[in-house]
Order: C-alpha cells, then sequence, then structure tokens
C-alpha cells in the first residue's frame, strides 16, 4: 500500500491529493472501461520526491493482465531541479497469491534510458517484459543529484511505446507471435556446393539403403545437448546408423552408457510449446544429473542431422532423389520435434551448473532450446542446420514421400521449426529490452544471419526487416562516432566483421510486390547495407587497420596477442600464415575511443608509436595514458592483451604507464586529447591527459609522446609523462612479450633481490583447473581500484640501481636464431632477425631504478591448453623497467627517449638540454652520424619561450634537425621560432564559438562564429590546409573531442561552416550549453563549446655549393620568413614550394644582413 507520505531509502515522498487518487494499490476494477479497451491504466497522484546525492523510489503498482507474456510500458511526467537526472532501475511482477514472479534490473549501460531533469515538465517512458501469472506490476526509479523532483501523470500502456522504446528495434510480443511464412515470397539459401558434395562418405552410404520410415523413427523426439569437447567442435562420441542402439567412443570402444550411468530418476519438463517432456538422468554421489540424452540421444541428432546435409547437398550436387528423400524425411522428423525441445544451459557465463531452465526462462541468456548454451549463438547453429539442410532440398517431389507419410505437406513442419526457433529468440530479445548489453551483445551477428537467411528461407520479409534493423542499431548504440567498438579490436571484429557478414545474405535484396514491414511500414529496395547503416564505413574501415604492420591485433584492451592467436581467431591452424602483413604504415586517431597512432617509415624500418588514452570500457584495462611501440618488425614496449588467466593482463601494473602509490587505476571515461599533429614523414605528436579519473589523488597525470623521423631508416620519440599528487610515483616499461630478451643497461645495480614486494613474498599461481569451456580456477587476482596491486612479488630478480646520472637500457632478442619450447608463439621460433629497443633516460635523476622480469602471460593456444598457460605463467618473462620516486605531494616530468634498433644503435649522442626549466617543459638534444636534432617540449602551464641548443620557441612542439646540406624544422602549437639564423612568425586563428551542429546539402557540419584573423586563407577547399585533419572541439570544463574536417566555408561576417567528414556523434544545444552524445558512451555534458584550428610550420632549406636552392614550406597560416643571409646565402633562383604547390619567391632585403620572405597562405 502506498501512503500519502513514505520514507524510501533516506528520501522523503510527498504525495499531493488529486481528484482522482487512490491510496490502495490499484485493482482492474478502479479503471474506467475505456482505458482498459485502451490499455492504458492511470494513477494521477503528483509526488514530490527531495534527494540528496541518489536514491531508489519504488513507484506504485499497477494491476495487469497475467493470462499471458506482455509488453507494457510505464509513463510518466517529471521535472525537478537543475543536475538532477532520473534513471529506470528496476521492474518487478508479483502472482495472484502474492509472490514474486519476476525482478528484473535495468542495466543502462549506455545511458541511453537517463532523463536530465529541467525546470519543464517531461515525459519519461519506461517498457517491461511481464510473464504469464503476473498480475502487479511495479516499477523503481534511481534518481541522482540534489534537489527536488517532482513527478505526475503516471501512467501504463499495454505493448509498450513503439518510438519510444528503450532500445532501437526491440521487438513487440504481439508482431513476434504474427510471424508466418509465404511459400510464395521464400528464396533459395543454400551455401556452395564443397568439390566432394558428388561423393557421400562412407558412413552416408548405409543411409541409402534404410527405408524412409526407417529413418524417421530413428529420430529421437527429445532435444539434443550441447557438449563439452574443447574448441574443435567435435562431439565425443560416435553412432552408426546400422547398429542404432550401440554408442562408442570416439576409438571405436563399445560405450555402454546405461550400465555407467544407471537411471535414478526422472525430471518431467515443460517445453516452450507447452508439452511436458520425461528426461531419465543419473545422480552421482556427488548430487549431480547426468541426463541420459546427453548421450545416446544427442549422438543420434548430431550424426543424423550430418547425415542428413550431406545426403542433400549430393542431391543437389548429382540429382539423385533417393538420398534427397532421405534427407527430407530426416530433417522433417529432427524439425518436427523441436518445438517440444526444452530450455537447457548455465545459469551464467563460466558458471558450470547447466540445468534445465523454465519454458519461459529467457533471464538466462545462456541457455538455449539447441545445441548451444548462449541463446545468440544457439539461434545461428540451430536456424542455420535447418535453412542450410532446407535449402539444399527445394524441389517439391522430394518431399513426397515424407508427405505420404505423415499425411501433411511435410515442409510446414519444417518452416514452423525455423520459425519457432526464430520466435524463440526474439523473445529473448523482447526480454532484454533494458538491457542494451545483452540486447547488442557482440555475439548478435549470428543471430542476425540466422534471421535473415530465416527470412529468406521461409517467405517472411518481417524477419529480413528485424535481422537489418537490429544490426542498423547495434552500430548506433554499441559503436562510437569514430567507428570503434569500444571493448578491444578482437570484439570489434566479432561485431563489426559479425554484422558484416551477417548482412551479406541480404546485400541487393527487395521486397516482395506490395509489402511493407508492420512496425515501420518500410520496405527494401535493393538493400545496401552501407546506405542503411550511415557509420558502418568507419568500423568496417577498421577491421584492417587496428593492426600492426606484421598482420596482427593492435592489443589494447581484450585483444589477443599474435604470439597467442595470430588470427585472431580461437580456432586456426598452427601454421597459419597472415594475410594482412603490409609494407608500410600511417598516422590513426580514433578520437571517441581514445587511441592515437604515430606511422613513420617503410619496411623494414617501420614504426608505430600508441598512446592509449581511452575509457574502461566492458572487457576494458586499467591502461589509461598507456605506450605501445610496435618498430622493425615486432612489438618492442607491449600491452600484453588478452588472457582467460585472470586478472594480471588488465591492471595498470602490466601496462606501459606511471602507476600512483602503487595502486591500480580506477575505472574512467576517456582521457582528453590536447595535441594531434600527423602529417606523413614528419614530427608527429600526440599528447592526452586523464580527467581526474584514474587517480583522484592526482591533479596532473599527462603523457607527451613526439615521434622523430631521423632518417630513412630511423625514428626515434621523446616520451614524457607529468604526474601531480600521491606519494609514489613509478614510471613501467615493459619489454618484448613474444620472445625471450637480454636486457642491458650502463647502470651499475647497488643491490639485488628476489621481486619487488615490500614483505618479499614471491607471486607464483598455485595449482589451477579448467572449468567450463575457456576458464580456469583458481583465476590470477584482480587489483582493486585505490588498492595495492597483488603484482609486486611478480616482478622478479630484481636489480636496483641508483637514478642519479644519465643512463641507457637495451633489451634484444635472447635467441636470435629462434627458440624452443611449450607456448611458444610463431615469432619466438623464428629464425628471421629480431629487431631490438634502446631506451636512453633523460629525467629525473633521482629515485631508484629497478631492472626485472615479469611475466609476459602471452601461451600460444592459451584456450585450448589454459591449465599449462597458467604453469607457465611465472616463468614466460620479459624484461621490466621501472624507475620509482617517492615524497610528500610528489610532482614527476617523466622524460625518456625511445631508440628503436635494428643491429645496432645509430645514435651518437643523446642528453637532456638541462638551459630548460622544468616548469617550462622538457628538451633533448641528439645525434646520428650527419644529422643532429634539437627537440622541445613546452608544458600548457608556460608562459614563457623556451631557448636551448640554439632554438628559441613558443611552441608547444618544437623540433629543428639540422644537416650539412640544410635545415629542417617543425614547430607545432606556437607562431614564433629562431634557431640556425633563421626566423619564422606563423599566423594563428582565434578560437571560434560553436552555435550549432547541422546539416549542409546532406554533411554535417557545425556553425561557428569568431574573428578568423586569416584575410588570405583560401575560400577553395582543396587549397585549405586544414582541410582532412582533425580539429579539436572543446568544451568548457569537459576537455576536448577531435573532429574530421572536410573544409571551411565563411558565410557571411564572422559566420563559418565548418565542413566534417562524419556524422560529430553530438547534438549541442547553445542556449543550454549542453551537449548530448548520439553515439556510445551517450553522455550529456554542460559546458560552452568552441573550436581551435591547430597551428602548425614545417620548414625544409636545402643548400648545394652552401648556397639555398629550394625551401618547403607547409603551414596552417601565412608565413614570415627572416634568413640571415651569411647562414643561407641565395645565390640565384631559389624553389619555393608551400603545402605541396610551387610559389614564386620574393625575397625583400631588410638592413644589410637579412633577408624577409613573405608566404602568404592563399
Amino acid at each position: 500500500m502506498l501512503m500519502d507520505e513514505q520514507v524510501c531509502w533516506g528520501i522523503s515522498v510527498r504525495a499531493k491529493e488529486s481528484t482522482a487518487a487512490n491510496r490502495d494499490l490499484p485493482t482492474k476494477s478502479r479503471f474506467a472501461e475505456s482505458d482498459r479497451r485502451r490499455g492504458m491504466h492511470p494513477m494521477t497522484k503528483h509526488y514530490y520526491v527531495d534527494v540528496n546525492e541518489q536514491t531508489t523510489w519504488t513507484l506504485p503498482a499497477f494491476a495487469i493482465d497475467g493470462q499471458e507474456e506482455r509488453i507494457y510500458g510505464i509513463r510518466y511526467e517529471a521535472k525537478g531541479a537543475a543536475g538532477l537526472t532520473v534513471y529506470p532501475d528496476f521492474y518487478r511482477t508479483y502472482t495472484a497469491e502474492g509472490s514474486e514472479r519476476q525482478t528484473v534490473r535495468v542495466e543502462d549501460r549506455m545511458n541511453t534510458m537517463r532523463t536530465e531533469l529541467t525546470e519543464d515538465w517531461q515525459t519519461v517512458y519506461f517498457e517491461a517484459f511481464t510473464k504469464k501469472d503476473a498480475v502487479l506490476l511495479e516499477t523503481g526509479i534511481r534518481i541522482a543529484g540534489r534537489g527536488r523532483a517532482e513527478f505526475r501523470s503516471l501512467r501504463i500502456v499495454e505493448g509498450g511505446f513503439g518510438e519510444h522504446a528503450p532500445l532501437y528495434g526491440p521487438p513487440d510480443l504481439t508482431w513476434i507471435n504474427s510471424l508466418r511464412g509465404n511459400v510464395e515470397w521464400e528464396h533459395q539459401v543454400s551455401e556452395p556446393l564443397s568439390p566432394d558434395a558428388d561423393v557421400l562418405p562412407e558412413d552416408v552410404v548405409p543411409y541409402l539403403n534404410i527405408p524412409v520410415t526407417g529413418l524417421i523413427e530413428l529420430v529421437p523426439e527429445r532435444r539434443p545437448f550441447p557438449f563439452e569437447s574443447g574448441l574443435s567442435g567435435t562431439y565425443m562420441y560416435r553412432w552408426d546408423v546400422r547398429q542404432p542402439d550401440v554408442l562408442s567412443d570416439l576409438e571405436g570402444n563399445v560405450f555402454d552408457y546405461s550400465a555407467v550411468y544407471p537411471v535414478t530418476g526422472f525430471d518431467e519438463i515443460a517445453a516452450p510449446s507447452g508439452r511436458i517432456v520425461s528426461y531419465a538422468y543419473h545422480k552421482t554421489p556427488a548430487g549431480k544429473k547426468i541426463y541420459l540424452d546427453k548421450l545416446m540421444t544427442t549422438a543420434r541428432i548430431y550424426h543424423l542431422w550430418d547425415a542428413a546435409d550431406r545426403l542433400a547437398a549430393y542431391f543437389r550436387a548429382t540429382g539423385d532423389e533417393q538420398a534427397g528423400a532421405r534427407a527430407a524425411a530426416i530433417l522433417h522428423a529432427l524439425a518436427k520435434a523441436v518445438p517440444d525441445w526444452p530450455i537447457y544451459g548455465l545459469p551464467e557465463w563460466n558458471i558450470p551448473d547447466e540445468q534445465f531452465m523454465p519454458s519461459d526462462g529467457y533471464e538466462y541468456w545462456f541457455a538455449w532450446i539447441g545445441f548451444k548454451y548462449w541463446y545468440t549463438v544457439g539461434t545461428r547453429t540451430l536456424i542455420g542446420r535447418l535453412v542450410r539442410t532446407y535449402g539444399d532440398l527445394r524441389e517439391p517431389r522430394i518431399w513426397e514421400e515424407t508427405s505420404r507419410i505423415t499425411g501433411k505437406d511435410a515442409r510446414v513442419d519444417v518452416v514452423e521449426a525455423i520459425l519457432h526457433t526464430a520466435r524463440m529468440t526474439l523473445k529473448y530479445d523482447a526480454y532484454y529490452r533494458n538491457d542494451p548489453w545483452k540486447f547488442y551483445h557482440n555475439t548478435i551477428g549470428l543471430q542476425v544471419e540466422a534471421l535473415a537467411k530465416a527470412g529468406l528461407a521461409v517467405g517472411c520479409p518481417d524477419l529480413i526487416h528485424y535481422a537489418a534493423d537490429k544490426a542498423r542499431g547495434a552500430f548506433r548504440y554499441t559503436f562510437m562516432a569514430d567507428g570503434m567498438f569500444p571493448e578491444s579490436v578482437s570484439y570489434l571484429r566479432d561485431m563489426a566483421l559479425g554484422l558484416s557478414d551477417a548482412l551479406k545474405a541480404i546485400e541487393g535484396y527487395s521486397d516482395p510486390a506490395g509489402y511493407r514491414y508492420q512496425p515501420d511500414g518500410s520496405r527494401f529496395d535493393r538493400y545496401a547495407v552501407r546506405e542503411q547503416i550511415g557509420n558502418c564505413a568507419q568500423a568496417f574501415g577498421l577491421l584492417d587497420r587496428l593492426r600492426f604492420p606484421d598482420g596482427h591485433l593492435v592489443t589494447f584492451h581484450d585483444t589477443w596477442a599474435g604470439s597467442v592467436y595470430p588470427s585472431g581467431e580461437w580456432s586456426e591452424p598452427d601454421d597459419y600464415v597472415n594475410p594482412h602483413r603490409r609494407n608500410w604504415t600511417n598516422a590513426l586517431l580514433l578520437p571517441e575511443f581514445g587511441h592515437a597512432v604515430h606511422g613513420l617509415g617503410q619496411h623494414p624500418y617501420t614504426m608505430e608509436a600508441h598512446l592509449h588514452y581511452s575509457g574502461k570500457y566492458n572487457h576494458g584495462h586499467s591502461d589509461m595514458l598507456n605506450f605501445t611501440l610496435w618498430a622493425n618488425g615486432d612489438e618492442l614496449a607491449a600491452d600484453l592483451g588478452y588472457t582467460h588467466l585472470g586478472g594480471y593482463a588488465v591492471t595498470a601494473a602490466a601496462h606501459n604507464l606511471v602507476l600512483v602509490n602503487g595502486e591500480d587505476q580506477h575505472a574512467t571515461d576517456a582521457g582528453h586529447l590536447l595535441a594531434w599533429h600527423a602529417k606523413q614523414g614528419r614530427t608527429q605528436v600526440s599528447q592526452a591527459c586523464d580527467n581526474g579519473q584514474a587517480y583522484p589523488v592526482t591533479d596532473l597525470y599527462r603523457r607527451t609522446v613526439i615521434s622523430v623521423p631521423v632518417s630513412g631508416r630511423m625514428n626515434v620519440i621523446l616520451d614524457i609523462f607529468e604526474v601531480s599528487g600521491g606519494q609514489r610515483h613509478e614510471w613501467m616499461a615493459n619489454g618484448c612479450a613474444d620472445y625471450s630478451q637480454n636486457l642491458a643497461s650502463s647502470l651499475a645495480p647497488y643491490r639485488t633481490f628476489d621481486n619487488l614486494d615490500e614483505k618479499g613474498e614471491v607471486f607464483i599461481p598455485g595449482p589451477a583447473k579448467k572449468i567450463h569451456q575457456s576458464s580456469i580456477d583458481p583465476k590470477l587476482p584482480y587489483d582493486q581500484p585505490g588498492m595495492q596491486t597483488n603484482y609486486y612479488g611478480a616482478f622478479r630478480n630484481v636489480k636496483a640501481c641508483r637514478n642519479d646520472l644519465p643512463w641507457t637500457a637495451a633489451m634484444s632478442a635472447a635467441f636470435p636464431a629462434g627458440e624452443t619450447g611449450a607456448g611458444l608463439g610463431q615469432r619466438a621460433k623464428s629464425v628471421e632477425s629480431k629487431p631490438g629497443l634502446r631506451l636512453h633516460w633523460l629525467a629525473p635523476q633521482d629515485g631508484e631504478v629497478y631492472l626485472c622480469e615479469a611475466p609476459r602471460n602471452r601461451y600460444f593456444h592459451e584456450l585450448q591448453d589454459i591449465e599449462e598457460a597458467m604453469a607457465a605463467w611465472p616463468h614466460h618473462v620479459m624484461p621490466k623497467i621501472i624507475v620509482r620516486r617517492e615524497g610528500a605531494s610528489l610532482q614527476s616530468t617523466f622524460a625518456s627517449l625511445w631508440e628503436p634498433i635494428i643491429e645496432a644503435s645509430e645514435l651518437t649522442s643523446c642528453c637532456r638540454l638541462e638551459e630548460i626549466d622544468e616548469q617550462d617543459g622538457v628538451g633533448a638534444a641528439i645525434s646520428a652520424g650527419e644529422i643532429s636534432a634539437t627537440i622541445l617540449y613546452r608544458k600548457p602551464e608556460s608562459e614563457n619561450m623556451l631557448a636551448a641548443g640554439g632554438v628559441m620557441s613558443n611552441g608547444s612542439f618544437t623540433v629543428v634537425k639540422r644537416r650539412e646540406n640544410g635545415l629542417e624544422l617543425d614547430l607545432m602549437e606556437g607562431s614564433a621560432i629562431s634557431c640556425c639564423g633563421l626566423q619564422a612568425e606563423l599566423d594563428v586563428w582565434p578560437s571560434l564559438r560553436i552555435s550549432e551542429v547541422a546539416m549542409d546539402e546532406g554533411c554535417p557540419c557545425l556553425l561557428a562564429t569568431g574573428e578568423s584573423g586569416h584575410a588570405a586563407y583560401p575560400a577553395t577547399i582543396d587549397k585549405q590546409p586544414h582541410a582532412g585533419t582533425h580539429i579539436p572541439v572543446l568544451q568548457q570544463g569537459n576537455g576536448s573531442r577531435w573532429l574530421p574536417l572536410t573544409g571551411i566555408k565563411r558565410v557571411g561576417g564572422d559566420l563559418y561552416k565548418l565542413y566534417l567528414d562524419r556524422d560529430p556523434g553530438f547534438v549541442y544545444d547553445a542556449r543550454r550549453g549542453q551537449l548530448k552524445e548520439t553515439f556510445n558512451p551517450y553522455r550529456s555534458l554542460l559546458g560552452e563549446l568552441t573550436v581551435r584550428l591547430p597551428a602548425w610550420l614545417h620548414v625544409q632549406i636545402d643548400k648545394s655549393a652552401g648556397a639555398v636552392t629550394a625551401i618547403r614550406v607547409a603551414c596552417s597560416g601565412t608565413v614570415r620568413l627572416t634568413l640571415d643571409k651569411e647562414a643561407w646565402p641565395i645565390a640565384g633562383p631559389i624553389e619555393l614550394f608551400v603545402n605541396g604547390e610551387p610559389r614564386n619567391c620574393e625575397a625583400k632585403e631588410i638592413q644589410h644582413n637579412r633577408r624577409v620572405i613573405v608566404i602568404p597562405i592563399g
């Protein structure tokens, strides 16, 4: 009973009386007859809720119809104080006896169901799937923030809200139950015949000697069970149609299962059809039930169905009607039994407690009616088998004998089995309408494919539309605006490739004449996935690009490393040859996801430097600001990637970053990208920072990566990591995780010890056993945010060194000609040469350095040999370098230079430029042969020009390379530089204020206002230097998001249109200063938007015989060059190129020893 005032979870809830208020829980008799007819049940009280931080409030309950399963929509109006947010939290149903029927939590991981309250009334929608016999429905909402929220006009609507559904496309039960096939609309759905389809295997030939009636009698009525035999998919027992009552093991020995497992009882199980089926079991002394149908029944069904497939293909290849008739008979008998197969499986992933589930147990997503546990995977398996065999048996004459025996058109039962399976999977989908993660799980490509093919096979276009709509919703809900599926590269492949493959079945499909899709009235005419799903092109493009140049997947988050699964797939041949190798690389930015890749060089001197600043999404790791380096053929500073061994590869301590206070990172959203410059063949820069979430104790957590091409065969990386806050900072770097390495250093250890644990306790996992399919128990422990890592004891053979002088450390292959041993991948065994990596330490020069070994957590085909992988975990090690500093309110600027090497180091010197104060930035000077370079980094907080190594600059990032015949410089995010007798000034755009996100002739754009400061900026888009680059959109208080720009158009006065290459991924209300993301992760953020156009200047001056011959300039704005006549004499005509185009060079002399060249951008 709801009282006028109640206290719920520490909040005060008050109800204002209204004329129709009822204090008791409503019953049907209290609803007006007209409301019952419309399915709308009113509740007219007006409620106040005073909230302090967060609470859950249970809304008044409604009486509902329990005669069958239903979808109900709950609607109410809400308003409240600014900053209050309302989320659906749960719904619960009760039976007429008062017992609880369901409790369903709302798992809104994508924040698509939240409502931000304002002073205006808003309508809030929510939906519930109620089971049969549920007569009372109550719902709970979660309210976050501070202040008063008000609610009124609570309504319940049978059938839900359609366009206001919690997700895009969850099905309606009435529609599900209405699905039918149409023989006139059926399409041929069959796979290409194998080359040997016209030859029957020896074990299938005997089927031709058995009458059709005999084969029908051999098909069991009870369901098959999932089986466990590793990952190979081979059933563990043999069955021969000539000896139908004999079961053999894989060696051919007779297995008397009834003697081994005598029947001790029967379970009466309800199937979704309503039929009660008896299943015999044997109960072990431990109390575990072993169902005997998991043995003979399952063996028969697997072998009979395989035979039906072979016979059907043989008929299609040869026209042999005897084979076709027998395939049809087996298929019909199997299909006829499918509706009576009950749900069986696991209560949850990796909980090895197999059991039958209720006939409406849709909440058990790892239980299913067919061969597999997982309902999405099982849908593809069951429908796939039905459709594949049915597709080879399209000729009506093949069904005549079976139809004569059964007394009806035998194909009807096959079609009904396909539709029954489709309806079941759709009911699971309907149940998960409040759980986007399960509804759009990364396995749905299999389900989408099955539904699309089912619709084609049985002539049900509704299934085709639903499959296409679910795929479209998946791309919209689960992918980010940059095309990334944020879990990992492995799961991007599962999702994007799975959906791509699934939709190939309907590419080019057109609906029958006159047909319209019932839910929305649409139709397909030559369906094209890239036209129907706008953002899929970005995702498909990433499938190949998110690989290292050696073809292996880029290992961030839960991505399988190439030394574990070279193909990225669980099942692959041992001699797999990667077809994705490439001899080139380029820069890549995933701005919404949070990953920046520098790409320099050509094979064999290719290099990729990865800066990861992504959030911790599902399958995410504690890896904010992780650095990964791939160079010259191998991943040399490794991110360990995916494992099923447990928590080590996930924790921050296993990554290349700074550990604060010895603790694991907290979960984060994506960090903020502060700078991005990535012109091919030139200096590339990325800088990112955490948003304060990874380590709440820190005020600053920022990393800068500057990749410098020194020569055609040499690239180096200046790596700067700044941290402020905490009492301990530990800079960590892994070596190569794919093969054994030696670690040599210029440091002299002053002590050695076994491990880094403060108590000296070594961490070695104990024995572990494989459980279920691909899991192990016990697992390696998972570190907890804010708690000290478990893994200091796993960092072994420690050499402690004082960090008081510059030093180097070099990692190189321990077995250059290849090594042998269990668990080693292809690269470790390879006799091909292997590169090395040298670290030049620049700053700071205090604290301690630990040179040690750490588990590399990569074991070839881990899932197949998971127990062996765990046993090898402490022994398969890689070098690890840790630089530790300690102190109160600690501030650290870690600076180092990475040098990938092939045979030997080519740097002849590398040192820090002491002229630069640590408060202002970092400088480094390097030399290699005739080339010398100065690299300067200026901190964003500094207001000072940097002056060191003969260079003065106000740029955030400056690189000057000198050679005997010229000079090359890069100035980024600055306007002035002076060096080597050259001065340069660059015009920089001021920030523009964004007023709107709009579409202009089908192209997304930003409307922005402000002065350009560039009267000469090109009006023609293909001449604009910013076209084809990323520009940062800055939101006050919320960091930046970088968008791909195609061009700028001035539309009058100070108004500009900034055209984008894709959907920006958000909408913006300038009046409220509110940005709402329209892709994952669907955040709503407050703050004014501005946009800044990046500034850069690249100058290359070539000399011959001591005189200037050519000047090449790439710039973002007009440039003024001043050259010293003695340093840069001009003896005759010179070539001038600006942004790749030749220009006339007009040099104006000023004073007696300088000349000025003004280079307009336009």
